[in-house]
């Protein structure tokens, strides 16, 4: 009896893949992070990019610390960040990083802020 590929494929990936935890030589390769706490309010776009091969990474609102962000270009933010996490948001963005808010509403403390040059010159507002 023949294997489909769907079943076999991910039998090899997945011991690969938990090793790759505990091998400092192995980067994931995700430039991209989610930032959710509500895995229903995320879905669609995290299953958007998983059928677009854009590979990311998911974070929780508690997680977010410049650290973890150093090997990111861009984040995906579904959950409201609180106060703290709008300085980290603000510093990613001012360091260069892409903040995408999706249909989050209020004040946040970057839409009083002066516009600073941007890496393209381009007045941005962070």
């Amino acid at each position: 009896m023949k294997r489909s590929l769907d079943t076999l494929e991910p039998r090899k990936a997945l011991p690969c893949a938990s090793k790759a935890e505990n091998d400092p030589g192995m980067l994931p390769l995700a430039n991209t992070g989610i930032v959710t706490n509500d895995y229903r309010v995320s879905y669609e776009g995290i299953n958007l990019m998983a059928r677009h091969n854009i590979p990311f990474v998911v974070l929780r609102p508690v997680d977010l610390e410049a650290k973890r962000l150093d090997a990111l270009d861009m984040l995906v933010v579904f959950s409201g960040p609180s106060l703290a996490a709008c300085g980290v948001l603000g510093d990613f963005a001012k360091q260069g990083g892409i903040v995408v808010l999706v249909n989050l509403r209020g004040d946040f403390p970057w839409h009083s802020s002066e516009p600073f040059i941007g890496m393209r010159s381009q007045p941005c507002t962070v």
